[in-house]
């Protein structure tokens, strides 16, 4: 089922000119499906915060999202993410999608949904410090279960962050992150940057 999954998923549109200052990294079919078959999609619904190409809510639909939201304040985004949703629906029978041109920050906590995904930008660059942490509390007031990535080296942050929200953490593993070169300031073909998933439920 696994090689089924990322055969589908390799089929799927990418970003074409990525936005350096939105920090869109493509996630590869092979980690979003290791990452998601950890959590129970089955008629849930889903919102899939700062969506890029769609990758990781096309993936809850095929592990079984009854609904998945995908949000980016990109609307070329947006409109891949619209497209890779059609040529997954048009050969298999998967649950509804809408999809919000939209800035997060602007998001109503009355949104509410059982599983946030982020794939957020990391915040490591002074325009963009820490906008990885919003992305998370964002995710903490709309979802019940969070999975979400994030430099190892901010760790200990997103840990407090969580514990001051009332979630706790049910499962992390750090792993290397593969990023092509796709942006002018990138002098290498690719690297590997070191980041922990976190998968954090509500405490009830």
């Amino acid at each position: 089922m696994m090689n089924n999954l990322i055969y589908l998923l390799k089929q799927l549109k990418n970003i074409e000119k990525p936005n350096s200052k939105l920090e869109q990294y493509f996630t590869t079919p092979e980690l979003a499906v290791r990452f998601l078959k950890k959590i129970d999609f089955k008629n849930k619904t889903v919102v899939d915060l700062g969506c890029g190409a769609g990758i990781l809510g096309i993936t809850a639909l095929l592990l079984g999202a009854k609904k998945v939201i995908f949000l980016d304040i990109d609307s070329g985004a947006i409109e891949i993410s619209k497209d890779n949703y059609d040529i997954i629906k048009n050969q298999l029978d998967v649950g509804e999608a809408e999809f919000l041109d939209e800035d997060i920050s602007l998001i109503k906590s009355s949104l509410n949904v059982d599983i946030a995904l982020l794939n957020p930008p990391f915040g490591t660059t002074d325009e963009s410090k820490r906008i990885d942490s919003i992305f998370l509390k964002k995710a903490m007031k709309i979802a019940k279960k969070v999975l979400t990535m994030h430099k190892t080296a901010t760790k200990e942050y997103i840990k407090s962050i969580m514990n001051e929200n009332n979630f706790n953490i049910v499962y992390n593993e750090n792993f290397l992150f593969p990023i092509d070169k796709v942006y002018s300031h990138h002098t290498k073909e690719g690297i590997e940057v070191q980041v922990t998933l976190f998968i954090a439920e509500k405490v009830v």
